[in-house]
Formats: structure tokens, sequence, C-alpha cells
């Protein structure tokens, strides 16, 4: 019997409040990758502010709210 590694793609989104610099996060996130054991594969983006988050209208929704209650 073999068995196949499943491989499943998609996006999942976060919304944090933090008083870092974007470039202050985008420095710790090779250490909290490590920390946190995500797979490289995986994909990180990190944009600031509310108002640049781009994509379809559900999205766009969740950032404003996001945005009303205080987070960036």
């Amino acid at each position: 019997m073999t068995h196949e590694k499943e491989s499943s793609v998609g996006k999942a989104y976060g919304f944090f409040y933090c008083n870092a610099s974007k470039q202050k996060i985008e420095t710790e996130l090779p250490t909290i990758r490590k920390m946190v054991r995500t797979p490289s594969q995986l994909e990180l983006s990190l944009i600031q502010g509310m108002d640049n988050i781009r994509g379809n209208e559900r999205l766009t929704a969740l950032a404003q709210e996001a945005k009303q209650d205080g987070i960036n």
C-alpha cells in the first residue's frame, strides 16, 4: 500500500494590531517562522494599513471591519 501526500492550496488571512513598524515585523518573520515551524512552502505577505488591502470584495470588507476595530 502506498500513501500519497495530499497537497492542498489555499489562502488564509490574519489581521492584528502592532506598534512595531512593518520593517521590524519583516525582520522578525524568519525567527517567527522557525519558532512556530511554518512550512517553508507557505508564502507570507505583510501589508500595513487596511486601506492597502486589495482582493475580492469579501476580503476588502473584512479589512475595513478590522480597521474599524482598531487593527492596523
